[in-house]
This record gives structure tokens, sequence and C-alpha cells, in this order.
């Protein structure tokens, strides 16, 4: 299933690295985001997601 995919993918994500990614892709973010829920809101933007994922670990160059 696609969600379980895209859940794994992010959940190895630093928090600061998810609140980058939300950040660029203006996806509002609560004060105390669930990964769970975050996931939710960014499978609406999988597609501009995808490019930030370069491995299981990934991180942001600048």
């Amino acid at each position: 299933m696609e969600l379980d995919a895209s859940y794994l993918a992010f959940k190895h994500v630093s928090q600061d690295t998810k609140i980058y990614i939300l950040n660029h892709l203006h996806v509002r973010i609560s004060i105390y985001p669930k990964d769970a829920c975050i996931v939710a809101e960014v499978l609406i933007e999988w597609g501009l997601l995808l490019k930030f994922i370069r491995s299981p670990y990934p991180t942001i160059s600048s």
C-alpha cells in the first residue's frame, strides 16, 4: 500500500528535516506534529516530497 511505503520513508527523517520539507511544501503543521498526521498531509504532495528522499535516511544538503 502506498501509505505504508510513504510512512516508512518519512518516519526515518529527522524532525528538523520533516519541518523543512513541510515548510517548503507550504503544509501547515501543528506545534507538536505526529508522524501519522504529517504523513497523511504530505501524501497530498508526495510527488514533490520524493525529490527530498534519496535514501532510507535522507538529509537536506545546502
